[in-house]
């Protein structure tokens, strides 16, 4: 399984359709008949998985929105995910991509706010800034910015974040 998920990374040259057919076939001959075939039940474990593989999330990048969510649908329909769940996953797909479109825009207007301020009065602006995007979420987008950690300068994995 390690071996083709390090040939997947790469195969740039592959359609998903071609990676995930792949993909199946090695999920199955790896653990259908052993002592953790129980690994083939969680079908959310295995799509996301798949939606981690790089060349995956290139192929996914380059999609329109519309046609990123059906490929991405399909991916979870084709790995066993009932049609319910499915909805729900798109569902939140659709909330995380607001989510990100938002934080997106927040960065944009941090930098601006960091570049032209300093001291005391630059936390003024990035504390308003905060509020005005996070509202009762901007103390730990604080808490997360004082640690070094930027959320929104993350990769973003489609599928999955």
């Amino acid at each position: 399984m390690h071996d083709t998920l390090f040939m997947l990374e790469d195969a740039r040259d592959m359609t998903i359709d071609e990676k995930l057919d792949i993909y199946k076939t090695a999920l199955y001959r790896t653990y259908a008949d052993s002592p953790e075939a129980y690994v083939l039940e969680n079908k959310a474990t295995l799509a996301n998985a798949f939606f981690t593989i790089e060349s995956v999330q290139e192929a996914l990048k380059q999609m329109a929105p519309d046609h990123r969510q059906w490929e991405i649908n399909k991916i979870r329909r084709e790995l066993g995910i009932s049609e319910a769940h499915i909805k729900q996953l798109a569902e939140l797909d659709a909330q995380r991509s607001r989510r990100w479109e938002h934080g997106l825009e927040y960065m944009k207007e941090r930098n601006a706010i960091v570049s032209q301020y300093e001291g005391r009065e630059r936390e003024e602006q990035l504390d308003a800034l905060r509020e005005k995007y996070f509202k009762h979420a901007a103390i730990t987008i604080e808490r997360e910015e004082n640690d070094g950690f930027f959320r929104f300068e993350r990769e973003r994995i489609f599928g999955r974040n």
